[in-house]
């Protein structure tokens, strides 16, 4: 999973800079919280090929930790960040849809192969 998380960390950073460049400059930062579990999943892996002392666990038990906690900052971030937008509809909109995101992408991760 490792090349899939480097994909969506280039990904959609360069979708927050499309949605920048059309004038919206306060949504960019809306769609950055979903690099954070792919960012997370990435910095458990090196820290334990680079035998961080704090990282001595079994690799997937780590990284299913990692996935969750940083599942929650996410979604604390999306709560956030849905005032940006006017309607009620459209936060709700946001809210499903990066929530859903985050949340398929760390089951994903935990019991995905790999």
């Amino acid at each position: 999973m490792i090349i899939e998380c480097w994909t969506i960390l280039v990904i959609v950073p360069a979708i927050g800079l499309i949605i920048r460049r059309t004038g919206r400059k306060n949504y960019f930062l809306n769609v950055l919280p979903l690099t954070f579990i792919p960012a997370a999943h990435l910095m458990v892996y090196y820290a334990h090929k680079a035998h961080v002392p704090l990282f001595r666990g079994d690799l997937p038990t780590l990284q299913a930790g990692g996935d969750i906690l940083t599942l929650l900052v996410a979604c604390l971030c999306f709560g956030f960040f849905a005032h940006n937008f006017k309607t009620r509809r459209v936060r709700l909109l946001y809210l499903a849809v990066c929530g859903i995101f985050s949340f398929t992408l760390t089951l994903l991760f935990m019991f995905g192969n790999g």
